[in-house]
């Protein structure tokens, strides 16, 4: 039981972290389109610029290494279920 427990929330994990990571690389694109639009009407300081841009592509980064990770716990613990014979049905 508490397997399956830990698969449950494992793969709840990865569907938070996928919704993120969309969430980011929209955010990302849109920071850019924003900043890109701004800099032809206002001169926009170039760290303000990278600020922006590095907090949100850090963000999407880390979301994608623990969708990595997730997905790499996810099929450990789904081989060994298999393997010990308590695989789907």
């Amino acid at each position: 039981m508490e397997e399956a427990d830990s698969l449950t929330n494992l793969a709840r994990w990865r569907r938070q972290s996928l919704m993120s990571f969309r969430f980011y690389a929209v955010m990302l694109l849109v920071a850019s389109l924003a900043l890109w639009a701004l800099s032809r009407i206002i001169h926009v300081p170039r760290w303000l610029v990278i600020v922006i841009i590095g907090v949100t592509a850090f963000s999407c980064v880390l979301e994608v290494t623990n969708v990595l990770y997730l997905n790499a716990q996810l099929r450990r613990r789904l081989g060994r279920s298999i393997r010990q014979g308590r695989g789907r049905s």
